[in-house]
């Protein structure tokens, strides 16, 4: 069993991305580097009461926008480092291309296992990028319903 914990903005989660219809639920998770966390558990608490799975990699075919593609995440083991991510552009466009595709934004603190969700805005999104240190990392973990 798990320790993480996870602390939601609003209970019950809800689905938020403005871009790709299906039932599964995208978030983003920052983490610190060379850190690990359980997604799992974070699942656990987005889609309660169903039988759920995570895709890797994550998103619709091509991925998500032309920046953070399939292959992109593919190369990266579907975890790329801050240093990766603004080798393809800055935090601004990341974030832009990103956003829409996005149901909630997390950060994972691995001192007290815990998901903190933050406010679900571009700003919030763009910020999260722009103060994290090179070697810190993302996911975009895909939780699909079945």
């Amino acid at each position: 069993m798990s320790t993480w914990k996870v602390k939601l903005v609003k209970e019950p989660f809800e689905q938020r991305r403005e871009k790709y219809e299906s039932e599964s639920v995208f978030a983003f998770i920052i983490g610190k580097a060379s850190s690990e966390y359980d997604r799992e558990a974070l699942g656990s608490v987005l889609i309660e009461d169903e039988d759920w799975g995570c895709i890797d990699p994550p998103g619709p075919v091509g991925g998500f926008g032309d920046l953070v593609t399939q292959d992109f995440l593919e190369d990266n083991d579907c975890k790329p480092s801050l240093y990766a991510l603004r080798d393809l552009s800055d935090e601004k466009e990341i974030a832009r291309e990103l956003f829409p595709y996005l149901d909630g934004i997390f950060i994972a603190n691995p001192d007290s296992s815990v998901f903190e969700e933050t406010k679900y805005s571009l700003g919030t999104l763009v910020k999260l990028l722009s103060d994290a240190d090179n070697d810190e990392y993302i996911e975009i973990v895909e939780y699909e319903l079945g």
